[in-house]
């Protein structure tokens, strides 16, 4: 029996540094959508519980993450492209609005797509640009510390996705 090796990995075509945390970033992803494809569209929308719907969480990362790529990296409107991806808000009054209807592989495609964007802009960075403030009205953010907030807000809201996956069978 061999030993699993456990390291990161850097990503061809990305700056050592870079390539290392997209890594990280694309493991969390990778994690996520291997435990979505037996979902029911029940098990998608239901928000019965008082909690978001996994649907809507789903909606919510990906959104979060292009507005993150387009708000504090690129520092401009989104592309036409990304923008058709996200016909209703996320959140308003700083909650989460509720999104649902889509198949498991219509959220992974919006994911997906969203992801190969900002691997798209990072893969054309380099070192200096990566530790590059941006210089926001409430804050400066450098695309370094987007890519940690972005791992750590998808594994986060992973978490809400499994557990509530796991209580809705238990009680099915």
């Amino acid at each position: 029996m061999s030993k699993e090796q456990l390291s990161i990995q850097t990503l061809p075509g990305y700056s050592p540094d870079i390539g290392r945390q997209i890594w990280c970033l694309e493991d969390v992803r990778q994690t996520l959508v291997s435990r979505l494809h037996d979902l029911s569209q029940d098990e998608l929308d239901a928000d019965d519980d008082g909690l978001h719907s996994i649907g809507t969480l789903l909606y919510h990362i990906a959104a979060v993450e292009a507005g993150w790529l387009y708000g504090e990296v690129l520092c401009r409107d989104w592309d036409s492209e990304i923008e058709a991806l996200f016909p209703d808000e996320s959140w308003d009054d700083s909650k989460l609005q509720p999104f649902k209807g889509e198949s498991v592989e219509q959220h992974i495609q919006r994911l997906q797509k969203v992801r190969d964007t900002l691997c798209f802009h990072f893969k054309q960075m380099n070192d200096i640009d990566w530790r590059t403030s941006r210089e926001l009205e409430e804050y400066d953010v450098t695309p370094e510390w987007v890519i940690y907030h972005l791992i750590e807000h998808e594994a986060r809201h992973s978490g809400q996705i499994f557990q509530k996956k796991r209580i809705r069978r238990e009680h099915q």
